[in-house]
């Protein structure tokens, strides 16, 4: 069936390079993502490595996800939107 089928141009091709929660006197969360927009010839159009940083109030689980997820979504938004700008 057709709509089984896709065959895009671009794909998107992602790799965590640091997921993480620092400790210390103030915490905090590192997130670091690379981007490689990939043709359906298989050349790299573009590349780029996004990151962010995020205060944590507290080591503990709850406040590494706050952090965590505050930090992912600034690298997040960042990709989608360097994404649109090269398509």
């Amino acid at each position: 069936r057709p709509i089984d089928q896709l065959n895009p141009e671009y794909r998107l091709e992602l790799g965590i390079r640091s997921f993480y929660l620092g400790s210390g006197a103030a915490p905090k969360a590192t997130v670091e993502i690379t981007a490689r927009l990939v043709s359906d010839k298989g050349a790299v159009e573009d590349a780029r490595v996004f990151a962010a940083t995020a205060p944590a109030k507290g080591t503990e689980a709850a406040a590494a996800a706050a952090a965590l997820n505050d930090a992912f979504g600034e690298v997040a938004r960042a990709i989608v939107g360097w994404t649109i700008e090269k398509l």
